[in-house]
């Protein structure tokens, strides 16, 4: 029971966090902001759930160090860079 509550906590931070991001991107008409918000929402749920949906086995090789979690910030800032420029044509 503690498991579920906890998940579902973190579920609503994540989309309230990308609500919010995305009122700000429609506010401001800034395409980088809402493609930061698609983007955080697939990392979030893939590097929430992959240590989780993986078998006992491969637990460990799913664990996050401090060095992915800084190249996932990057990669998802990059990703989000890069798809607004290339939609949009522009980043703000």
């Amino acid at each position: 029971m503690k498991h579920s509550v906890k998940v579902i906590i973190i579920a609503i931070i994540i989309l309230a966090f990308c609500f919010g991001l995305y009122v700000l991107s429609d506010r401001w008409d800034a395409p980088v902001l809402r493609f930061l918000n698609y983007a955080i929402i697939g990392a979030a749920s893939g590097i929430y759930a992959g240590p989780r949906l993986a078998p006992e086995v491969d637990k460990e090789k799913y664990r996050m160090t401090s060095r992915k979690w800084i190249l996932s910030i990057v990669g998802v800032v990059v990703l989000a860079a890069l798809l607004s420029w290339l939609v949009e044509g522009r980043l703000w």
